[in-house]
């Protein structure tokens, strides 16, 4: 799924998604960040996942924007999702989100993993690092920067929950923004959530692409 959202002026326009229609949206207990009661969450995630389906699930990928009156934005980014094949630990037992020091102060980011025990591991933030960001080209040189982190615990049927919040201290340009938000994951994705809003009198535009109409709730 992409979303396109632009305010002061900008253009619209959307992105994709691949996705499965849901005739109605239930609660589960991952919608309240880090809840308390893990049994029940735990109890949720292995109803969710199918045993034939790949390396992991994702329960619920939101993304929420706050754009204030001086076109500065704040952005939480939170995931879910559950391991389901042990030869694939390795590669969902780490974190990673880029910034742009120049008008983005360094995430803050906050994660825990729950074991099928019921156990919860909670991030410790010392080891959480923070180094320029790989460039693909070598001609192309930039600020950019990576905030990296191991996730503790992350084991076959662990449950995975981490938040990232990014606020700008600059907006990117003083005519307006432009946001894409894509959803195309490589593993089933359960939810997808995004969230808009901004300071009063700033024009927003949202618009989705190749996207199902009873695929969308608002």
């Amino acid at each position: 799924m992409t979303f396109a959202a632009f305010f002061r002026n900008a253009l619209v326009f959307g992105g994709m998604l691949s996705a499965v229609a849901q005739p109605a949206r239930k609660e589960e207990p991952w919608d309240v960040p880090f809840a308390k009661d893990t049994a029940r969450l735990m109890a949720a995630a292995r109803a969710a996942a199918k045993p034939d389906e790949s390396t992991a699930v994702i329960l619920l990928e939101e993304h929420v924007y706050h754009i204030d009156n001086r076109g500065r934005a704040r952005t939480t980014f939170r995931k879910v999702f559950r391991v389901l094949d042990a030869e694939a630990v390795e590669d969902w037992a780490s974190v990673e989100y880029g910034f742009a020091p120049w008008h983005q102060k360094k995430p803050e980011l906050r994660a825990r993993v729950i074991t099928e025990d019921g156990a919860e591991h909670w991030l410790d933030r010392k080891t959480i690092t923070d180094a320029p960001a790989l460039e693909l080209d070598s001609s192309v040189f930039s600020d950019r920067r990576e905030i990296r982190a191991p996730l503790p615990a992350v084991a076959k049927g662990a449950v995975v929950e981490y938040e990232v919040t990014l606020a700008d201290t600059a907006p990117f340009f003083d005519s307006g923004t432009a946001f894409r938000v894509i959803a195309a994951p490589d593993v089933p994705l359960r939810r997808f959530h995004f969230q808009l809003t901004s300071a009063s009198p700033l024009p927003l535009q949202v618009a989705t692409r190749q996207i199902p109409d009873n695929a969308v709730q608002r």
